[in-house]
Order: C-alpha cells, then structure tokens, then sequence
C-alpha cells in the first residue's frame, strides 16, 4: 500500500484498518457457524432458507435507496448540510424499509405455497425496517471514524451466531434461524444510534427537509435502479434453480456461495473506506485523481487473485470437511471452482461504480446492470437444464463480465473506464508499479 502514500490516502489508513479487519473478524465468525447450520438444516432446509433470503434480498433494495457513496459524498462536500442530509435520508429509508415489506408480504403470500417459507421471508424482510439507521454509519465513514460501526456490528454478528449455536444444541425448527438474523439487525441498528448520540449528539438534532429529498431521490434513483437489478441478477441463480430443479440444488448451490461471495466485501470496502479521499484528488488536481483511481483497480484485481488461487486448491476441500457443510455438500465443489473467478469482475464493478458516480454518470451503472440481468436470465434458462448447478455458476460468472467489463467499451462516456479496466486485468499497472518502486530502490543513478 506504500504507493497510496503519496496524498490524502494515509490519513484514511485507520478506515481501511477498521472497515476490512473488522470484516475479516466478522467472516471467521459467521463463516464457521453458517457452515454449521447449513450442516444441521442439510441441502433442502439450507435451500429454503436462502431462497428466503434472496427473495427478501432483493426487496430490501429498495430501502438501501443506493444511499452509500452519495451520503458519504455530501457529508465531504456539504458538511453545513449534515443534519438535513441525514435527517432526510433516514425518513426516505424509512418510508422505502415499509414498501418492501408490503411487497414481500404481497409475493409470499400470492406466490409462495409453503407456509415456512412465507414466515421466513417476513420475518427477515422486517429487518429492513431495523436497517433505517445504517445512514448514521455511512457519516461515521465519511468522518474517518469507522470504528464506531464496526464495534457495533461484531457485537452483532457475536450474539445472531451464539443464537445460532443454542438453536442447533436445541435442535430448533428452521423458522428460528430466520429469527436469529433479525435479531442481528436489532442489536447492530440499536447500537448505531447509541454510537451516534454518544459521539455526535442526539437525533433531535437532525432535520427532514422537502429540497434535500428531491436532491437525494435525484442524485439516488440511477444507483438504486441498479442496485435493484444487480441484486437481482446476482440472485436470479438461486432463485431459478428452485423453479427449475429444486430446493436441493439451492441449498448445494448456496454453501459452494459461502466461499466465494463471503470474499465480495473487499472491493466495497476498500472503496468506501478511500472513497472521502478520492473527493478530495478530484478537487484537488485531475492527474493525481486519475492517478489514483487506476490503482484502486488494480489493487482490486490483486486481491481478487490474491482470493482466487488459493481457493482453487483448497474450496473443494475445505467445503467437504466435517465441521464446515460436509462430505453431503460435495456437489457444490464443481459450482465453487467456477464461481469464485466472478470475484474479479465484483471487485472491478464496485470501482466502475464509483468511479461513473464521481463523473456524474450514474446512468451508466443502470444500464450495466440491467445487461448483466438480461444476459444472466438468458443464460440461465439455456445452461441450467444441461448442466444443472454448474450452468447456473457459468451464467453468472459470463453476465459479471459483460456488465462489469465488456459494458464499458460500448459508451464514450464509459471508455476511460474500460481502459483502466484493461490496464487492471493485463498488468500494465502492477508492472509501472514494480518499475516505480525499484526505482526507489536502485535511488538515483550516477
């Protein structure tokens, strides 16, 4: 990381440190006591479980309202206005957490005849309600003091997965595990705001103004379009091998999930922590912003082989040992050894995100995403029936690159970021950055 050392990145140091050690700590725990449930409930229950969660997933978008990188940009850019941005921002999601909530009460019970999995979807949607004060994190973020929201979210991950092990020693039915999570959202949300008035003062101090939501439904309504269709896309796997097989192949498909998707916090991360910073080389000088970015995707790419490779060797391993998912989860082997290779192109869309929003083209991760959906529901009905589970990951993995990468090249708008893109993936970066750093090394010549 010396080479981020060059400008306002340093200071942002104990973001990253918080945001990813923090994340790190959360993976071993949930990571280990997922794989115990999934254990104890078998493929079928596992499946219906995520099936539940997919559904209500994706509907939980829609109180998200795409707010992340744009609140965490007007605390940086407007700091006069916090109080409204915030204030305003809560009461959108708030409003947003209860259609969500209407829409999958609608969905399950008009098209979903199992009665446990109608309870499950409720009752992890209702979390989205909890979820309205994520916002006040988002400002923790955007004033370099992460470690507020990560302390809080441990504490909650800790008590959903002690939950979790009490419900397997007393053998609890499957609608608990549903409970156990939304148990999370109250513990993680209760502590937000207990850190926000604590550090920042107290939630009277926050104001809703009329100008500020139409500013912020404005600037928000590309990211959540596609956050929406991107969710979708990334769920549509899951939720067609249960219409077009069974709650079985959900479930295989879902733990060979847990070994690759756990790993797509890092880009989101790594951005969100860097995000304040890469605001202020905008304002500050074009090259130096330009110069930054580059690296941020090309550090993306590092990481995601960094990931990669190792799991090759040993996901199919480790999936299969008995106190992670177990021998009975050996099918999900094929599924992992392909899906993991979509890390990269998460890793490289969380950047092009970003990076269309500082230009002011928000638009384009609309359109990105909406390809990536049509191109994963195309896939899927063609490669599901011939390979099963293995169709379903090879249709992912081709609709992350068309949205990701190859969407990038169509726009002029877009090509600046196709071609860091390109430079990312070959190389060109990482072989400046060794010529650079052993330049340092060799000093001056005589």
């Amino acid at each position: 990381m010396k080479y981020f050392q060059s400008l306002p990145f340093a200071q942002y140091g104990k973001n990253v440190f918080w945001m990813l050690g923090g994340r790190m700590i959360q993976l071993m725990i949930t990571f280990w006591v997922t794989a115990m449930v999934g254990r104890y409930l078998g493929p079928e229950s596992y499946g219906v479980l995520n099936y539940a969660r997919s559904v209500a997933g994706f509907f939980l978008m829609v109180s998200v309202m795409g707010f992340e990188s744009v609140l965490v940009r007007r605390f940086v850019d407007a700091p006069e206005r916090t109080a409204e941005t915030l204030g305003t921002s809560i009461w959108i999601r708030f409003l947003a957490s209860l259609m969500s909530f209407g829409a999958v009460a609608a969905f399950a019970w008009l098209g979903e005849p199992d009665e446990i999995t109608r309870w499950l979807m409720l009752i992890l949607v209702a979390g989205g309600i909890f979820r309205v004060f994520e916002n006040l994190d988002f400002f923790f973020q955007s004033q370099v003091q992460a470690q507020f929201g990560v302390k809080v979210r441990l504490l909650a991950v800790l008590g959903q997965s002690l939950f979790n092990i009490w419900l397997i020693y007393r053998q609890a039915p499957l609608i608990w595990f549903g409970v156990a999570f939304l148990i999370r959202h109250v513990i993680e949300q209760g502590g937000i705001v207990w850190m926000y008035r604590r550090h920042f003062g107290g939630l009277r101090r926050l104001s809703i103004s009329k100008k500020a939501a139409g500013e912020l439904l404005r600037e928000t309504w590309p990211l959540l379009l596609s956050s929406l269709i991107a969710v979708l896309y990334m769920r549509m796997d899951q939720l067609m091998l249960r219409f077009l097989m069974d709650h079985s192949a959900v479930g295989y498909y879902a733990a060979a999930l847990r070994f690759s998707e756990v790993w797509y916090f890092t880009a989101p991360l790594l951005t969100s922590a860097l995000f304040p910073a890469i605001v202020k080389a905008k304002q500050v000088d074009q090259s130096t912003y330009r110069l930054k970015l580059q690296q941020l995707y090309t550090l993306a790419v590092l990481l995601a082989l960094a990931i990669i490779v190792p799991t090759l060797f040993l996901g199919g391993w480790a999936i299969q040992l008995p106190f992670l998912f177990g021998a009975s989860y050996a099918e999900a082997v094929p599924v992992l050894n392909i899906h993991i290779w979509t890390l990269v192109f998460v890793m490289l869309g969380s950047m092009v995100d970003k990076h269309l929003l500082m230009e002011g083209n928000q638009r384009f991760s609309f359109y990105r995403a909406l390809v990536g959906l049509g191109v994963n529901i195309f896939l899927n009905l063609w490669l599901i029936p011939l390979w099963g589970i293995t169709g379903a990951a090879v249709a992912t993995l081709i609709s992350q690159v068309v949205s990701s990468f190859l969407m990038m090249a169509i726009f002029p708008k877009t090509r600046t970021v196709f071609w860091m893109e390109c430079k990312a993936l070959i190389g060109a970066e990482i072989s400046s950055l060794f010529r650079r750093g052993r330049a340092k090394l060799q000093g001056p010549s005589q």
